[in-house]
């Protein structure tokens, strides 16, 4: 899968984009995915569950798709099952809508 140039993938052990002037962020482990909206060219911010963030980690480094799932599933001791597809499938047409993802490479 290709992604758009300027996506990238930030981990945190802050909810960082939840901090205000006056709180601090919450101490919980955090990914984000930034890109840029290619219509008014502002970096828009996703917060990714466990498993969008261990797919698209392994995507972003050149894995194909169906090793990045199972990597990822094997890392989180989670079922390759249709569930875990199904939402995968969701999360990849919400990346293309919004032009983070391209499509296959």
């Amino acid at each position: 899968m290709q992604f758009d140039g300027t996506v990238r993938l930030h981990r945190y052990a802050w909810a960082v984009h939840q901090a205000t002037e006056t709180e601090a962020p919450a101490a919980e482990a955090t990914a984000l995915l930034l890109y840029r909206d290619r219509k008014d060219h502002q970096v828009k911010v996703l917060e990714l569950t466990p498993r969008a963030a261990a797919v698209t980690t392994r995507l972003l480094a050149g894995e194909p798709l169906q090793a990045a799932l199972m990597h990822a599933c094997a890392e989180l001791g989670t079922p390759l099952d249709d569930e875990f597809l199904a939402a995968m499938a969701g999360y990849f047409a919400d990346l293309a809508e919004r032009g983070a993802l391209l499509g296959a490479a």
